[in-house]
C-alpha cells in the first residue's frame, strides 16, 4: 500500500502540473457530503470536500480535492454459536481523501439564468484514522465439569489506507454574480481495499468503502 501511495502521489502531482501549461480558468467548491455506505461495518457517513478546478474552457476541467469524512460502525454483535463467541462493533472511522478527477460540463441558459450540468470521474487516496472498538465476551468452562463463566476482552481495530473511484453528476445554478450553488450525487467504488485488523482477536478482513453519495455545496469561480 506505500509503494501504491507513492505511484498515486506521481501521478497527482503529474497530472496538476500538465493542467497548468494551459490557460484557463479556476473554480473552487466547497460542499457538505451525505454518504450511503454498502456492507455489513458501515451505518452511516458524512464530511466535507474542498475542490479546486482548472477549466481548460467551458466544457472540460480537471480537479483536485481534499477534505474530512466520518463513517459510522453499526453498533452489532457478531455471534459464533458453535465456539460461543459474539463481538460487539462499536467507533467510527476518519477519512482524508486526496483526489483526482476529470470533469466534463454543458451550459445551459434560459431566460437569462445560467445552469449546468456536468459528469466526473475521478480517484482518491482515503488516508485513514481508527476509532472502532471491539468486544469480545466467550463462554469457557471454569475447569474440568465446573461452570460455564463469561469471558470478555477488548481491543481496538486498526484499518489500513485505501484507493477509490469515484463517478457523479452535478446540477449547478448560478445565485449571484460570483458565487453558484450545486446538487450532486454519485457512486464510490474500491479500487485498492485496506484491511481492518484487530491482532488481538485474530480479526482481519477486507474494508468495503463502496458507497452512494450526495453534495450540497457552493462554488466560487475566478
Amino acid at each position: 500500500m506505500k509503494n501504491a501511495m507513492w505511484q498515486y502521489g506521481v501521478m497527482f502531482g503529474v497530472l496538476l502540473c500538465a493542467s497548468l501549461t494551459y490557460a484557463g480558468d479556476w473554480e473552487f467548491r466547497g460542499a457538505y457530503e451525505a454518504g450511503f455506505p454498502g456492507g455489513d461495518l458501515w451505518d452511516s457517513a458524512s464530511g466535507g470536500e474542498l475542490k479546486a478546478i482548472y477549466w481548460y474552457d467551458t466544457q472540460l476541467g480537471i480537479a483536485v480535492s481534499t477534505g474530512l469524512s466520518q463513517w459510522d460502525v453499526k453498533d452489532q454483535r457478531d455471534v459464533r454459536v458453535p465456539a460461543r463467541i459474539w463481538d460487539d462493533w462499536s467507533g467510527d472511522a476518519k477519512f482524508t481523501p486526496l483526489g483526482v478527477s476529470v470533469i466534463k460540463q454543458k451550459e445551459f441558459v434560459k431566460n437569462a439564468n445560467c445552469f449546468t450540468l456536468s459528469a466526473e470521474l475521478g480517484v482518491s487516496y482515503l488516508f485513514s484514522s481508527s476509532n472502532i472498538d471491539v468486544g469480545r465476551t466467550q463462554i469457557v468452562p471454569e475447569g474440568i465439569g465446573g461452570a460455564w463463566q463469561a469471558e470478555f476482552v477488548s481491543d481496538s481495530a486498526d484499518i489500513d489506507d485505501s484507493i477509490v473511484g469515484r463517478l457523479g453528476a452535478t446540477i449547478g445554478w448560478q445565485a449571484l454574480d460570483q458565487l453558484k450553488v450545486f446538487l450532486s450525487g454519485g457512486y464510490q467504488f474500491d479500487i485498492s481495499s485496506g484491511d481492518l485488523t484487530v491482532d488481538s482477536l485474530r480479526i482481519s478482513e477486507e474494508l468495503d468503502m463502496d458507497a452512494f453519495f450526495v453534495q450540497i455545496g457552493v462554488v466560487i469561480r475566478k
